[in-house]
């Protein structure tokens, strides 16, 4: 209820929790990857959460590199990917590994196997507008 009175500019206050069950997220298909985002029902959130399969096993399949502000952590499901960035030499990642990485550095996924790979990024959002309104 009292979600109903706070402004839609507010950010996620303490006490707040999201459940997305299996198959429920919000699917997206983009040029790069096709994506689940999850917990999309909270506004204002620190970091986005979503599990991306890649197939595209190419820089030019995937759109080349790209940044945005923030953080990142991924980890690999299921499949192999490679994590290019534009000051490393491409990565490859394996099931259950796991990087935590500067999102302003470009960076991409590409498929590195057989089969598309799955993984779960959470990525973390630019909260200076968010603390400037907030406060």
């Amino acid at each position: 209820m009292s979600a109903f009175f706070e402004s839609p500019g507010s950010p996620a206050r303490s006490g707040i929790r999201s459940i997305t069950r299996k198959g429920q997220g919000v699917f997206l298909e983009t040029e790069r990857y096709s994506a689940q985002v999850l917990s999309n029902d909270i506004t204002n959130k620190m970091m986005n959460p979503a599990i991306d399969i890649v197939a595209g096993r190419t820089l030019e399949e995937v759109g080349g590199l790209h940044a945005h502000p923030g953080e990142e952590f991924l980890i690999v499901l299921e499949g192999n990917l490679h994590l290019h960035s534009e000051h490393y030499a491409p990565l490859l990642l394996e099931a259950e590994d796991s990087i935590y990485f500067d999102s302003s550095m470009k960076h991409a996924y590409v498929c590195a196997g057989d089969t598309p790979a799955r993984i779960l990024v959470i990525a973390t959002i630019d909260a200076t507008h968010l603390k400037s309104e907030g406060e």
